[in-house]
Order: structure tokens, then C-alpha cells, then sequence
């Protein structure tokens, strides 16, 4: 018996490796326990280098147009594959990583065979729209109830909003990836990174407060903006870039590759972990946080539960969701630059690096699941 990772890779091959799944399955590699089956798309993946050296088995889905119609061919062709698979390949446990949105309807199918799979949950519907997000955490929260085997981030928000009982609700920690690995922060000037989507994440506001802090303070510095969203939203933050007269100071890179990521790391001494402090988003991991420690940058980070728990004055500062707080907070965190260790900030976090959690929580924890399913 083994555990199987059925999974359904981005419509962009640069997305799926820097996912957090791509960053999984590199570390399970070695592990012949582990398999994982990627239904990707042949528009996309049509080579063999995109995913590197994992031991991945590659089903391609029919080459498509960006049509509806033609993503729903698609789409449906992966979950009659998804179904064939779980029902011939009895012997194994099987994991499906999914989120808050339609395509959980997907899973209903499943349910037959829903003592051999285990659900893997990230985090509740995100999305803006206050009764969208309710009628698709809704739906999800119905389909869970067709399954036996959960597995998912200690939140419990996440437990109540989906109703999950205690006893088939198993705790993982996936932990998190460095960017990078700095012995020492560059200290002659604030070099801010962003790194991270952009949609409903309102950078636009941390350009102002920028400006704020320059207007203020006098200090020059440096602002690198890293990552992909909805072309609206990009457009916002390059335009109040250009308004604010900042176009020499901030810079917006789009997406960027881990590789490339590491080399903006090096060049930066503080990481903006900027979420908006709206309901939605309590209980919910900022990955961002942790990453910048991990790679042992301080961290700047709104004031939500998750950062509450973790920013220190060892390792980086709150702020308010405001450009003003934003300034002010930077400035704080400027005068302290040098106080700030590289390696006291990682040690800060180190319980969520990936090596660890995986090899500790996440491995024992499917290993244990599989060893109850035996026999059915």
C-alpha cells in the first residue's frame, strides 16, 4: 500500500512550481511510500523539464483553448480519470487537495470510495464577495460531510465553518519554504520585498504609505513588488505608483521564479507581510510571515491573529492596514535595522520549516491513515 497525490496542476507551469504543493512533492521525492498523479494541461506542460526530477506521473489533459466550453471538457475529462483511478487502484490511500470554490462539486463522485481518500484543506473561501463566499464555503462544507478522513491546518476557524468532526479531522503542519537563506541584512537603506498575489491584498495601500514614510521622514529607500494578480488590480498599484511619483523607487517584477525570488531576497532587509485586517482572513496562515523568517528577513505585518502570534521584537513589527500605520511602523523597524539577527529570526520559526513538519507531523500522520485503512 502507499498514499497517491491526485492532483490538478495550474493552468501555468511557472504558478505550479512555486506552489505549495510542487514544494511538497520535492521534498517527498525520496520517500517510495509517496506517488504522486498530476492531470496537467498539454497547452502547458508539454515538456518533461517542468517538473524537474520528481517521480510524478503525468496525465495530460486534451489541448484546449481559454473557452468555457473548452475548460469544461477539460475539467470533466480529469474527473472521470480522477474516478477511474481511485476505483482500479483499490490498495492505496488516496490524497486530493482541494479548496473553497464550484469545482468541489467535483468530489461527489468520490464519496464511494471515500474511506480510502483523504481530503487535504488549505483555507475557507477567500474571495471578495461577502455571499459568494458564504455560498461556496456552504457547498464545500456539504460535500466534507460525504467523507471520512480530513486533513487540514490547526484553525478553528476552518473546523467551524466546515462543521469537521474532531475524530476524523487529523492536524498537519506542511510548514513552509525559505526564499532564501541571508547570515546578515544589508543596512544602508530600507529594502522592502513583497512577494505574493495581489489580488484582494490591497498593496496599493502600502505604495501610499511609502510615500507617507518619504514625505515624513526624508529616508530613501527601495521597494521590490513581486507576484501576479488580476490585471485591475495590477493596474491600481502601478498607477498609484505613477501618481505618488514613485516609479524610481518602486518597482512591480510580476511573477517571478523561486530561483529569481532568492536572488531579490538577497538585496532586501525587511518583508512586507501585508493582509488586509477583514474577517475572512482571521484564523488563516499568512505563509508570507514565515517564509521571510525563514529566509531571515524582519518582517513588517499587519495586525491579524495569525501575525499577532508570531511577529516578536525579534523578528519584525505590527501595523495597522493604513498607509500612516504603515509608515510609521517601517520607521520604527528602520531605527532597529541592525538590532535585527538573521539567525535569531529563523530560529524564531524554525518549527515551521518544511523539513521538519513534514518529517515529524505531515509523513506519520498519512502513514497512520493508511495503516487504518487496511483491509477495506
Amino acid at each position: 500500500m502507499s498514499v497517491k497525490f491526485i492532483y490538478m496542476a495550474p493552468w501555468i507551469k511557472e504558478q505550479f512550481l512555486a506552489s505549495l504543493d510542487y514544494k511538497i512533492f520535492r521534498k517527498l521525492n525520496s520517500d517510495p511510500f509517496f506517488k504522486v498523479i498530476a492531470f496537467v494541461n498539454i497547452n502547458q506542460y508539454n515538456d518533461d523539464d517542468c517538473f524537474e526530477n520528481i517521480p510524478i506521473e503525468k496525465i495530460y489533459l486534451p489541448k484546449i483553448s481559454m473557452s468555457m466550453m473548452s475548460k469544461i471538457i477539460n475539467f470533466n475529462y480529469f474527473y472521470i480519470r480522477r474516478f477511474k483511478i481511485i476505483r482500479k487502484e483499490r490498495e492505496n490511500l488516496f490524497i486530493i487537495p482541494v479548496k473553497s470554490d464550484y469545482h468541489i462539486l467535483g468530489l461527489i463522485p468520490l464519496f464511494l470510495f471515500r474511506r480510502r481518500i483523504a481530503i487535504q484543506l488549505y483555507t475557507p473561501s477567500v474571495v471578495n464577495n461577502k455571499y459568494k463566499r458564504i455560498l461556496l464555503d456552504s457547498l464545500t462544507k456539504y460535500v466534507l460531510k460525504l467523507f471520512k478522513n480530513y486533513l487540514t491546518a490547526d484553525s478553528s476557524r476552518l473546523k467551524k465553518i466546515y462543521d469537521l468532526k474532531k475524530r476524523n479531522c487529523k492536524i498537519i503542519k506542511i510548514g513552509m519554504c525559505e526564499y532564501g537563506n541571508l547570515d546578515s541584512l544589508i543596512i544602508d537603506k530600507p529594502r522592502l520585498i513583497y512577494i505574493g498575489t495581489l489580488d484582494s491584498r490591497k498593496i496599493d495601500i502600502v505604495v501610499n504609505g511609502v510615500a507617507v514614510f518619504l514625505k515624513k521622514y526624508g529616508i530613501p529607500l527601495e521597494f521590490n513588488i513581486i507576484g501576479s494578480g488580476k490585471l485591475n488590480v495590477v493596474n491600481v498599484i502601478n498607477n498609484t505608483i505613477e501618481e505618488r511619483n514613485l516609479t524610481t523607487i518602486i518597482k512591480y517584477h510580476g511573477f517571478k521564479s523561486n530561483q529569481e525570488v532568492s536572488k531579490f531576497i538577497s538585496i532586501s532587509n525587511i518583508g512586507v507581510s501585508f493582509v488586509p485586517m477583514l474577517k475572512k482572513y482571521e484564523g488563516v496562515p499568512i505563509t508570507k510571515t514565515i517564509e521571510y523568517m525563514l529566509s531571515g528577513l524582519p518582517v513588517i505585518g499587519t495586525s491579524n491573529s495569525f501575525n499577532r502570534n508570531i511577529i516578536t521584537e525579534e523578528n519584525g513589527i505590527l501595523c495597522e492596514d493604513n498607509a500612516e500605520s504603515f509608515a510609521k511602523s517601517l520607521y520604527v523597524m528602520w531605527l532597529k535595522i541592525s538590532q535585527y539577527n538573521c539567525n535569531i529570526i529563523k530560529a524564531s520559526v524554525d518549527e515551521y520549516s518544511m523539513e521538519l513538519c513534514l518529517e515529524n507531523n505531515y509523513v506519520p500522520v498519512l502513514k497512520d491513515i493508511n495503516r487504518s485503512i487496511k483491509g477495506l
